[in-house]
Formats: structure tokens, sequence, C-alpha cells
């Protein structure tokens, strides 16, 4: 308190009002709100977007909790025969780490950003949330460039494929949030789909090439797959195990 009444002081004997008005608010910031001075803030800048939306960051447990839920569906999703057939089963190894799936999501999406960061040699803003007075729109990561904002997108699995029908409904619902920070914050911007796990290479390709559906009736968003193994962001602990014979369809020869 003897602090503020030193600089209140100091402040009157400079006879200069920007010395007043510097005075002023930083007093005020010890006596008053943060969100009331966010706004007169915005408004001494003119920031009419500032009262468009507002930018916040997801809480520590709330991100805990989508983790542990998406990592959830992911491993229980089913998937089409054929699609099981096609594939490679695999599965990683995470026993020795004790990992719940809250824990291994978070592990894995840390490590990602960290990768990408390096990748694309820029920060990645981490579960932001943008809350407008019609939308709200969450994301895993966010990358502010010149032109144009990437919007990341973390999905990684145990096994060795996600289920088509998870990823192709999942993008969809994510391609809408990306159209709605677009319209908050007038800025543009595309979806980078980021896939962890031990993944043949025609299981990736294949997703690849269901990016039509993924898109019909989308004309201003792109959206790109990025696949990377465990090893390739820094987790080579996590190790897949002994490729287990593929069942085969009933009917067909030994």
């Amino acid at each position: 308190m003897a602090g503020l009444f030193l600089l209140a002081s100091l402040a009157l004997f400079a006879h200069n009002p920007y010395s007043y008005f510097a005075a002023l608010f930083i007093v005020a910031t010890a006596v008053t709100q943060l969100e009331f001075l966010q706004n007169l803030a915005a408004i001494i800048r003119g920031s009419k977007e500032y009262f468009d939306y507002q930018k916040e960051y997801v809480s520590q447990k709330e991100v805990e909790n989508s983790i542990e839920k998406e990592v959830k569906e992911i491993e229980t999703a089913p998937s089409e025969i054929s699609e099981i057939q096609s594939q490679k089963m695999l599965s990683v190894n995470i026993d020795k780490n004790n990992l719940t799936p809250a824990q291994f999501g978070l592990l894995v999406e840390e490590y990602t950003f960290k990768f990408l960061e390096k990748k694309y040699r820029k920060p990645i803003q981490r579960y932001p949330r943008y809350v407008g007075k019609r939308h709200v729109a969450e994301f895993d990561g966010v990358m502010q460039m010149d032109g144009m904002d990437m919007i990341f997108e973390i999905k990684a699995t145990r096994k060795s494929f996600f289920s088509t029908l998870y990823i192709i409904e999942s993008a969809k619902k994510i391609i809408e949030r990306v159209k709605e920070y677009q319209e908050l914050t007038k800025r543009a911007a595309c979806l980078r789909y980021v896939l962890i796990g031990n993944f043949p290479t025609s299981y990736v390709q294949s997703l690849i090439n269901k990016r039509d559906r993924i898109l019909e009736n989308v004309t201003d968003i792109d959206i790109s797959f990025e696949s990377y193994s465990f090893e390739e962001i820094g987790l080579p602990d996590l190790q897949i195990e002994k490729e287990a014979k593929p069942t085969a369809l009933k009917g067909s020869s030994e």
C-alpha cells in the first residue's frame, strides 16, 4: 500500500498527463478486477475484436478429462472387419510406465507439440479456447502464422490403426470449430490432423484418400493429415510388440 501512495505522489509531482494516466492504471491493477482492466485497455486501443471474442485457456483438469475420454474412445472404437483384416495387428507396450489413458494422452501430446514446434519453428499455443457471443471453439493447439494459422488436432493410439469412422466424424466436428475460429478471429486457418502411432504406410494413405469424404460441403477449410511414430516425436520407449497374425476370413484358404 505504501508503494501505491509513493507512486501516486511521484505522478502528481511529475506534472505530466502520461504519468498521471500510467499511475492511475497501475494503481487500478491492485484494486480492480482483471476483466474490467482488460475491457478498459481494449477501449483505449480501439480493439473492436476484443469484444467480438475472448481467448482463454482450458484448465488442466478439463484437459486431463478430455484426453482421458478421447483415448478411451479411440481404443474402444469399433473397426470395419476389412480394415482390421488388412492391417497388421500391433499394440504398444507401456506397462512398465503404468500410464493411465490421461497420462498417455498428455505425454504424447506434449512431445508432439515440441516436435511440431521444431518442425515449423514457431510456438504452439496449448489448449486455447475462443469464446464469442454465439460460439465457443477449443483446440489442442494453435500456431499463429503471418498468412495462415495452423490448427492442430492430435490423435494417438496404442493400436496400429484408428477406426475410419471415428476419424471422419472427428475431423468433421473439428472443421466446424475451425470455421468458428475464422469467424471469431477474422483470421484464415487450416487444420493439421496429426496421427501418432506406429501405422503401416498403406493405412495412412487410405486415410488421406478419404479426405474428399471428410471435406464434402466444405469449401473454405484446408485439412492435411500428418503421421508420426512414437520414436519420431521422441518417445522411443513406447515400443511395438511382436506382430500378431491377422485372423483369416471365414472360408478363406489357410
